[in-house]
């Protein structure tokens, strides 16, 4: 079936590498997007501190985690949807689930965030500040063994969780969770590799009323230029996932296509950093705060 994963053998990191680009190129099952790949930042950050006041439920098959804002959701919210998706941490990362507390709680609404990675999220351990590039201008420092394992691990990871596998469990879910939760207005919001499918539901999809994608990776022209509703980017200063020559290219797509759309840059900042960020450097939380703030806007706006 389309959900059906082709595990690549365990091979040495190197060889798992070549064959899972050999065998992605033959296919041609890897979009522009993937074939990009991710970055050394997609691997760094921090943990927020913090304890997730949510509950996890099952939603169309998938581990999801629920947020609700204290004062509970109004007759008039019941249906309106926030609809978080994670970066290659997953649910596993206690990030995802704080951001979703703080979301519900200021916009009033019922925010959800599903296991999109189907139980094989990149392990948190991987997450390591080694590199401590978390600024612009700051070089990863990545020796020669970490670039093979970097590239290794990866190229099966992304084969895995390439497009015509993970859009038919987000497909899967959006049915799941207007069936369950009588849900009538959805928000998505995606951050790193969610954000290629925050799009694809603001677009191709159809299954948002508006989408925010945080440092998205993977996405494509074709995916942008099918946008259908109010559409805000939060762009980091430095990603080589999203150029200074792709946020001027997006800027004239949008405005050729009349599109509502928001794109912002935050200065001081590398990709990756509002959903893992270091919230001991001013700069960074204050971008991270206005995010958070900037997403309930949308959705309140357009829900």
């Amino acid at each position: 079936g389309a959900t059906t994963k082709r595990q690549i053998p365990s091979l040495s990191p190197l060889i798992s590498f070549q064959l899972a680009a050999l065998i992605a190129m033959e296919s041609g099952q890897l979009t522009e997007g993937e074939k990009k790949g991710l970055c050394p930042h997609c691997l760094e950050g921090e943990t927020i501190e913090g304890e997730p006041k949510g509950k996890f439920e099952t939603i169309g098959g998938l581990k999801t985690y629920v947020a609700s804002p204290d004062r509970g959701v109004s007759e008039e919210l019941g249906g309106k949807f926030i609809v978080v998706l994670t970066d290659i941490f997953g649910l596993d990362l206690i990030n995802v689930r704080i951001i979703a507390d703080i979301l519900a709680e200021k916009s009033g609404m019922q925010t959800v965030v599903p296991d999109i990675l189907y139980g094989d999220p990149i392990p948190q351990s991987i997450m390591t500040k080694q590199f401590e590039a978390d600024e612009p201008g700051m070089k990863p420092n990545m020796g020669l063994w970490e670039k093979i394992k970097f590239g290794g691990f990866f190229g099966k990871w992304i084969w895995n969780h390439r497009s015509s596998v993970t859009t038919p469990i987000i497909d899967g879910f959006i049915k799941s969770l207007k069936a369950e939760k009588d849900a009538t207005k959805l928000c998505a919001i995606g951050y790193c590799f969610g954000g290629k499918y925050a799009i694809q539901g603001g677009g191709e999809f159809d299954w948002a009323d508006a989408f925010v994608a945080i440092t998205p990776s993977l996405w494509t022209w074709k995916e942008a230029r099918e946008i259908k509703v109010p559409a805000c980017f939060l762009l980091a200063e430095e990603d080589s996932l999203n150029t200074p020559k792709d946020i001027e290219s997006l800027r004239k797509l949008m405005e050729e296509k009349k599109s509502e759309c928001i794109i912002k840059v935050f200065p001081g900042t590398v990709h990756g950093f509002a959903a893992r960020p270091n919230l001991k450097k001013p700069k960074i939380k204050a971008a991270f705060e206005e995010i958070n703030d900037t997403i309930v806007e949308h959705a309140i706006k357009h829900l």
